[in-house]
This record gives structure tokens, C-alpha cells and sequence, in this order.
């Protein structure tokens, strides 16, 4: 949807006609093209990222996580001394019943990269460890630019996408990847995700 507001939905600005004997096939503008413009535009049908960039770009609008700024947010502790959060490792996977921190700036799927300004490590340095050490009613933690799928970890999303209900519309494929056996989901999944995501958007429309 971002690739559409972006650039018209279909445009094609040259054609690929015969180079010439012995030079194979050509790609001819036909029309001035200004430094910067685009000269083909056409959205997707299917798309997924491949596994080994799967963490690093946003699977909606294809976003890198360098083109993201590291987001801030404060931690609040409840009643009962905790902060009522469910981590995995670095990322947040949840909030306990009746925690502070449910409605407020974090999400399930936000990595912590650091917290009370120490890097995010491990050991001592983990993100639960860090946490218990802490003291006072509120914490501030800083987030990676974009948030993980902690279920089938083959997914990452940009805050944009995120708030606009894609994390939720990935449940849906995300679910079904995870009914397959684990000897089939190994390897690279990236055309296996493809076939999922067609069928999602079959089932459930668009994102």
C-alpha cells in the first residue's frame, strides 16, 4: 500500500526492443526521464523477504531497519512491583493481566536493545536481568527500529505497518506456517512463506 502512495500503481516509462545483431535485446526510454524518476512501477501480487534479510526489512513496505530510527519508550511498574511484561529473550512477547504497560508505547513483537542505557546483551546484561536490577516506578528503554514476529521469527515489521494492522493480518499466515513439521519448515522458507501469504490473501484479502 506504501509502494502506491508512493508511485502510480502501474507506469512504464521504455520498452526492451532488439539491440542490434549479435547485441541481444535493449531497454529503450520512451520519453525523458528525469535523474531520480521512475521507469518502471508495478505493485507485487505476492511478495515475501528472503530468510537472511527477513529480520532487517519490514515484510509490508520493504523499509530497512537502517532507514528506521531506534524508538524510545518508558516502562512503568505496576502495583505489585512488576512490570508485567513477557519477554523472550529481547523480545516482548506479551503483558501479564492487569499490567501498566499494555495500552501504552510497546507492543508484542518490540525487541529491546537497551534498557536504563546499557546495551542489551546477555547474562547479566539480558534484557530480564537488566530489568530486575532496575529500581524506581518507571524505566526507559530503547527499542530496534522494527518489531519481530516471536512465533514463527521469519517476519519483521516497520511501527508504521505495525499500526496499521499488519502484525495482525500476519497471524494468519503465521499460523499456518507453523502447523507444518518442523523438518519442513527448514532450510530457506522464503518460497514456502510465498505460497502462505498467496493464501492468506486468498482467505483474509489484503493487509
Amino acid at each position: 500500500k506504501k509502494a502506491q502512495q508512493a508511485a502510480p500503481f502501474y507506469c512504464l516509462k521504455a520498452e526492451r526492443k532488439d539491440a542490434g545483431e549479435g547485441r541481444g535485446q535493449g531497454l529503450y526510454a520512451l520519453q525523458d526521464v528525469a535523474q531520480g524518476e521512475h521507469v518502471l512501477c508495478v505493485v507485487p501480487a505476492v511478495s515475501v523477504i528472503f530468510d537472511t534479510a527477513a529480520s532487517q526489512v519490514c515484510s509490508f513496505c520493504f523499509s530497512h531497519a537502517q532507514e528506521q530510527k531506534r524508538r524510545k519508550a518508558i516502562l512503568r511498574r505496576g502495583p505489585n512491583g512488576g512490570f508485567g511484561v513477557l519477554i523472550d529473550g529481547t523480545v516482548i512477547t506479551g503483558f501479564a493481566e492487569g499490567s501498566p504497560n499494555a495500552d501504552g508505547e510497546l507492543g508484542a513483537g518490540d525487541v529491546l536493545a537497551s534498557i536504563a542505557g546499557k546495551d542489551v546483551g546477555s547474562g547479566e546484561a539480558s534484557a530480564v536481568s537488566l530489568i530486575k536490577a532496575s529500581s524506581g516506578d518507571s524505566l526507559e528503554v530503547g527499542l530496534a527500529p522494527l518489531r519481530q514476529c516471536h512465533r514463527c521469527c521469519s517476519l519483521a515489521c516497520c511501527p508504521s505497518c505495525a499500526a496499521a494492522g499488519c502484525l495482525t493480518w500476519h497471524s494468519h499466515e503465521c499460523e499456518e506456517l507453523l502447523k507444518l513439521a518442523p523438518e519442513e519448515r527448514k532450510g530457506d522458507t522464503s518460497v514456502l512463506r510465498m505460497l502462505l501469504r498467496y493464501r492468506s490473501l486468498q482467505e483474509k484479502g489484503d493487509w
